[in-house]
């Protein structure tokens, strides 16, 4: 065996072990031409599956429908967000980040991790939401909450009247991925706010005090 032989036959190997590695990844079960058959790739591309207009739950991997407030996939045309495409925060191509998240943002290197539900909605997110966020919102502002913090324990903070919700208005990051330890739960960009966009002010997931009240408590 010649040593170009050697090295196309290591290569092949090294392909075929990613893949396998891989084999519960998304994109990896589709095939090839399904996307590069289109001549750019785009948001419209993503789009063609993932989009709230169509009834894609029947599918396997199944992706969820829109929501009345948090909205999972598709097109959105919210105050922030607009001008944004599904390419500027996702790479098409399957990575080691969570939801294919870009793992360089505005520069920075960020590890997401997380663990999606069923049917994509009961997610749990487990680090790196925030960093991600931050890397192109301006996290310093006087107005920013604090986030990567305890709920539990923390000043202001009300843990017991959130952790006996049963139906939380807000969500929270969960460091062991292990969704009933809520003692370690962390607040995150995502605790009060949406990623794709929803029908409340500055995308938040309440439209009133509600939502705050289950983690402060009332002065």
């Amino acid at each position: 065996m010649t040593k170009f032989a050697v090295h196309a036959l290591a290569i092949c190997c090294f392909v075929a072990a990613f893949l396998l590695n891989h084999a519960d990844a998304m994109h990896d079960k589709m095939e090839c031409n399904e996307c590069h058959k289109r001549v750019k790739l785009d948001y419209l591309l993503c789009l063609k599956c993932h989009d709230g207009k169509i009834d894609t739950s029947g599918l396997n991997p199944p992706y969820s429908l829109n929501g009345d407030i948090d909205l999972s996939a598709g097109s959105f045309n919210y105050a922030g967000h607009q001008t944004h495409q599904c390419l500027n925060c996702h790479d098409y191509h399957d990575n080691d980040n969570y939801r294919n998240l870009k793992e360089k943002i505005s520069g920075r290197q960020v590890t997401v991790d997380g663990i999606g539900g069923p049917l994509y909605k009961d997610n749990i997110y487990i680090s790196g939401m925030s960093a991600f966020c931050i890397a192109c919102h301006d996290a310093t502002q006087g107005h920013s909450h604090p986030v990567d913090v305890r709920i539990n324990g923390s000043v202001h903070a009300d843990y017991n009247n959130w952790a006996r919700k049963i139906s939380r208005l807000s969500i929270a990051e969960i460091p062991s991925g292990n969704g009933n330890d809520i003692i370690n739960a962390r607040v995150f960009c995502m605790t009060c706010h949406v990623a794709h966009g929803g029908p409340f002010k500055n995308l938040m997931r309440w439209d009133s005090k509600e939502g705050c009240l289950e983690c402060h408590i009332k002065d």
